[in-house]
């Protein structure tokens, strides 16, 4: 109760902080949105627009830095969290989030995990991302904002929403196993137990790399922080103690005379593919084998889903909305660049984003609080009838946004090399929010979504990560473009196709 009241005062503080001088100018919540902690700065951002009624914010001015902005921003969520602590691994909360329908429910452990794991990774290390077996992934990787970071995830009201639940993300998290949180990693988790990188607990933003590993998603990420989160993202992996990059890689592909000049008396040459190596007069030979197909790089499989932000705060407060897609196009390809040039055998998943449009104008039945934060602080860019006018322009821009993401992941830079690729994840494309049946007829079913009404509940990043893992396993050009009731069918590596299809 304690902690309630606190965080009751906190809010109160939050919702008259405009009155607070230091935080008056512009520049000040501009810079703040590079920090990128979505429920607080654009919660700010909105609230001193409003005294602003038709003055368009430039969206991409930052302005000077105010020290004391920052110290004080930073200093009330850290008291946040602090107060509320970890949620995602509360037994008291976890229990309360399941009385409220909001988690997945617990698979029994007689029940055996859909697919079948045998053979399902390779004796020897595939030559190639077209021979990539589902257990051949060994690290699992992330770039987002929030619905990444899994903010809310198992909340049990709108204060939690603040806590990033990375441990049960849909696309990085790894807590526990599949049976209690369905995530990409717990399912990968079947078939290569040693798989590391996925996230295990709560945080409030990436920097905490015990909990969060490998998921540099950061609340609040536009796709303009893209890069920013990808150079973090790579210094991460680079001094990961269980990845070996850049030294092993470049011994074995530089098909050298001296590359196994430290196994004396023999002589070897290594070719410039992963793993065709022809040894002569080793009587160890296979001895020799393990020790080269260990010195091979992990394999990667790293997951990019961005553009929430920019659709909900990034559009209505622009001169020309539609700008955003060329940016996003020039984003998402320096990204794909510096993941291709840095981390060599490299799976990405690009999950296609979801058209909002077809989303949040439709949610129904919301409580009374959601329904006063999505107007000015969740979407307002979609919702707010200050720009009502602007609808059939929003929905063109989120339709491009698709259809760029798509043009950039299929360029040539991407598809031709055996030792990284980049794959679309439509799986949203098309989609439409669940919906509960009642007597007046239907309305969006609640248990999918945190307590803002906005990101998912544990439920919701269930079914996002069934939905995800089965575009994983079809092919290119036959992927399902919506999302089906979590459970429901679990794609599996099959004898005739043991590989994940990426071209």
């Amino acid at each position: 109760m304690m902690r309630m009241n606190i965080a009751v005062l906190l809010l109160i503080f939050l919702l008259d902080v405009k009155n607070v001088g230091c935080f008056r100018a512009k520049q000040d919540f501009d810079l703040f949105a590079g920090l990128r902690l979505e429920p607080v700065s654009e919660f700010f951002k909105e609230l001193m627009t409003d005294e602003q009624d038709d003055e368009q914010v430039d969206d991409r001015s930052l302005g000077a830095s105010t020290g004391r902005y920052l110290e004080i921003t930073s200093y009330i969520l850290q008291l946040i969290y602090s107060l509320i602590g970890q949620t995602g691994h509360s037994a008291k909360s976890l229990e309360l989030a399941r009385q409220m329908n909001k988690l997945q429910d617990e698979v029994p452990y007689h029940v055996p995990f859909p697919c079948p794991t045998n053979n399902t990774r390779s004796k020897r290390r595939p030559t190639s991302v077209v021979k990539v077996r589902p257990g051949d992934i060994d690290v699992v990787a992330a770039l987002g904002d929030s619905l990444v970071a899994a903010n809310g995830a198992v909340s049990t009201n709108v204060f939690q929403v603040f806590i990033a639940n990375r441990g049960v993300s849909w696309a990085i998290g790894g807590q526990e196993t599949w049976r209690q949180y369905l995530t990409l990693p717990n399912i990968l988790k079947e078939f290569n137990p040693n798989l590391i990188g996925y996230s295990t607990g709560d945080s409030l933003y990436s920097a905490n790399r015990e909990r969060s590993q490998l998921n540099a998603a950061e609340p609040g990420a536009r796709s303009r922080d893209l890069l920013g989160m990808t150079e973090n993202l790579i210094e991460r992996i680079k001094n990961h103690p269980g990845i070996d990059l850049q030294k092993d890689w470049k011994w074995m592909t530089k098909g050298t005379n001296i590359a196994l000049d430290a196994l004396r008396g023999h002589t070897a040459r290594v070719a410039d593919d992963w793993s065709a190596v022809e040894l002569t007069n080793f009587s160890s030979a296979r001895k020799v084998e393990t020790m080269i197909d260990r010195a091979f790089l992990s394999l990667l499989m790293v997951t990019i889903f961005i553009g929430a932000m920019d659709f909900c705060f990034g559009m209505c407060y622009r001169d020309n909305p539609q700008e955003i897609v060329e940016e996003h196009r020039k984003h998402l390809m320096e990204t794909l660049i510096k993941l291709r040039d840095n981390l060599p055998r490299t799976i990405v998943n690009v999950v296609q984003q979801i058209n909002l449009s077809n989303i949040l104008p439709k949610f129904s039945g919301l409580p009374w609080l959601c329904r006063r934060l999505y107007k000015p602080y969740e979407c307002p860019c979609l919702v707010d009838k200050r720009f009502e006018n602007l609808t059939q322009e929003f929905q063109s821009i989120m339709s491009k946004w698709q259809k760029i993401e798509l043009k950039v992941v299929n360029s040539s830079k991407f598809q031709k090399r055996n030792d990284f690729v980049a794959v679309v994840q439509p799986f949203l494309y098309n989609a439409e929010f669940p919906t509960v049946e009642i007597e007046k007829g239907s309305q969006t079913d609640l248990r999918y979504l945190s307590h803002d009404c906005f990101h998912l509940s544990q439920l919701g990043h269930a079914k996002a990560a069934n939905a995800l893992w089965n575009n994983i396993m079809e092919s290119p050009g036959s992927k399902t473009t919506t999302w089906n009731t979590e459970f429901l069918k679990l794609k599996c590596p099959t004898e005739d196709q043991p590989y994940i299809p990426v071209r």
